[in-house]
């Protein structure tokens, strides 16, 4: 049934995609193993100023570097990412719709850039993602430091924890692998009807005057895209597998994208506190 809302929504929402772009396992560290795959199964996807703070020196390290961060954070992987690849990717292929999947080494800066003015029309990317606030005073970095909070959030992808030297083994024009929401602000995104980011606190920016949040929610409506399924906190890598993979069976047998998120966090209240669910909002 239509309401007077659904008649000014692009009708392209309101039909099952023909394509979708799935973003996951990605290898943060190109000499990443199993066992520190291993040791992180848990990790969420983010990582605040408290966070970074108490991890022990042993399962992570600090690099000195000149890229946009001047005390980087190595970021941990995130194994749950390819079971939520897996499965979203049989839920499409049942469907019939076509699945582009991008991962380990491959999923960099660079060919998240190269989907400027041909995106596809379903994007899904499940990494890590990050806002720090400027009053954020045990954690300083470049990123805290600037006043726009565009460069203040953003999404991890492959390559992150490379130092410079190790740069120089890899061919091709690297950049740091920290995609902030300015650079995301001056794509062409606009052939994304729905984009997905399974990643923490997506949701968060700052608030200015009557602007709403600055943040990478504004980053992708700025570039064209039309809905979206944001954090607002730091979300479980486990549980969200779970969740993604029911709102898109939910989306695929009918459902609206926010009646299909609805109905998947109230089977995931079911199981889990809402900690573990609730902070997935769905913003047109």
């Amino acid at each position: 049934m239509l309401s007077t809302r659904s008649v000014v929504l692009p009708s392209a929402i309101m039909q099952k995609p023909s394509a979708i772009n799935i973003w996951g396992n990605i290898q943060y560290d190109f000499k990443t193993n199993n066992a520190n795959a291993k040791t992180h199964a848990l990790a969420p996807r983010g990582m605040d100023a408290d966070m970074y703070m108490n991890i022990s020196a042993s399962s992570f390290n600090v690099y000195r570097s000149d890229t946009t961060l001047s005390q980087s954070i190595v970021w941990p992987p995130l194994p749950g990412t390819k079971l939520e690849m897996d499965s979203i990717k049989k839920i499409f292929t049942r469907a019939g719709i076509s699945v582009t999947t991008v991962s380990d080494t491959v999923a960099t800066e660079e060919t998240f850039k190269a989907l400027d003015g041909r995106s596809p029309e379903v994007f899904h990317i499940a990494t890590h993602g990050f806002f720090w606030s400027t009053k954020e005073k045990s954690f300083n970095n470049n990123f805290t430091l600037q006043q726009d909070p565009m460069f203040r959030s953003g999404l991890v992808l492959a390559g992150c924890n490379n130092t410079e030297a190790d740069k120089e083994h890899i061919p091709g024009n690297h950049e740091d692998g920290i995609l902030t929401a300015y650079e995301i602000a001056q794509m062409d995104l606009s052939n994304t009807n729905l984009a997905v980011l399974s990643a923490c606190e997506t949701a968060l920016g700052d608030l200015q005057g009557n602007e709403g949040v600055i943040g990478l929610q504004r980053a992708f409506k700025m570039a064209g895209v039309k809905q979206m399924i944001i954090s607002l906190w730091r979300v479980p890598d486990k549980q969200t597998v779970e969740l993604m993979t029911l709102f898109y069976r939910n989306w695929l047998s009918g459902e609206s994208a926010r009646d299909a998120l609805r109905s998947t966090q109230l089977k995931m209240k079911e199981k889990y506190p809402p900690y573990d669910w609730a902070a997935f909002v769905l913003v047109e």
